[in-house]
């Protein structure tokens, strides 16, 4: 009897803890998505400012680059 009181006491522990992390885990995927969202957002309305002639090509790799540089890398 103790045993199984002793397993069930490790197993609800363990439940307990895996239960905390999920909302942490949750929240960080969301963070990352709207980031990453975001990021792609750049980078397609600079490529269409690109393809509509509003920048030249100069200006438009430096802000590529600008881009990378500031970690909204997405290809």
């Amino acid at each position: 009897m103790k045993l199984l009181f002793s397993t069930f006491v490790v197993a609800s522990g363990a439940a307990m803890a895996a239960a905390a992390t999920l909302p942490l885990m949750v929240g960080g995927i969301a963070a990352i998505c709207c980031l990453t969202g975001k990021r792609a957002g750049a980078r397609r309305a600079l490529d269409e400012r690109y393809a509509r002639g509003e920048i030249n090509r100069e200006e438009y790799m430096q802000r590529r680059k600008d881009l990378n540089a500031t970690g909204y890398s997405v290809s």
